[in-house]
């Protein structure tokens, strides 16, 4: 099944790198380091029928970056009015290309469905993907907790494509949800993660090797 999943995420972005997205710009040459991000709409054009299976709450990035970090991190954490309380999951895929540099385009790929916990909580389960063009994939699977008292829910997404430094981190998919009347989203991802009674992230960082 779970590979099953795997196939299924990269024939998706795909599809829907193909039908939506424009290029992500080159790197300028620099010293540190540039880690490009764009959304991809997951079930854009005919991969709209594949929404059942990984659930409205799936979402991607394409990603690219060329610079001294030889690695690419992915943390999973909890929010819970507006601080973080938990890393949750942590996913390294090495980018090495040589003479220790790095270098990677592909994708970041996440689903989250949720469902019964065995208690009376809800659970998330949890498929994350970085997918490297022609180089294969680094996959992590998972489950996270939710209180039942959070009813209702809205997902955090990217507003558009983003330069991030190396040495800074981006937040790149969410879910906020709430034990109250009402759900916002703000001018930023930061700021709605501020304001959130409880929020579950994805989080991407470059580092060295060893590191």
């Amino acid at each position: 099944m779970r590979y099953f999943m795997i196939l299924l995420f990269l024939f998706i972005t795909a599809c829907a790198t193909n039908e939506k997205s424009s290029p992500l710009p080159q790197p300028a040459p620099t010293d540190t380091g540039v880690l490009y991000v764009a959304p991809v709409d997951l079930f854009s054009g005919d991969a709209k029928k594949f929404e059942a299976f990984l659930g409205s709450d799936a979402g991607a990035v394409a990603l690219e970056y060329e610079g001294p970090k030889t690695n690419m991190k992915v943390e999973t954490e909890i929010w819970e009015n507006g601080k973080k309380v938990q890393t949750v999951q942590s996913m390294v895929s090495n980018i090495e290309e040589g003479e220790g540099k790095g270098k990677f385009k592909g994708e970041f790929i996440i689903s989250a469905q949720q469902v019964q916990g065995m208690d009376e909580n809800f659970e998330y389960d949890l498929n994350l993907v970085l997918f490297q063009q022609e180089k294969g994939y680094t996959s992590m699977k998972g489950t996270i907790p939710k209180d039942k008292k959070y009813t209702a829910q809205m997902p955090i997404k990217i507003d558009g494509k983003m330069d991030v430094p190396e040495d800074e981190s981006v937040v790149v998919w969410g879910i906020q949800a709430t034990d109250q009347n009402s759900l916002s989203s703000y001018s930023s991802v930061e700021e709605t993660l501020n304001k959130a009674r409880w929020a579950l992230i994805a989080r991407i960082s470059l580092d060295d090797e060893g590191k």
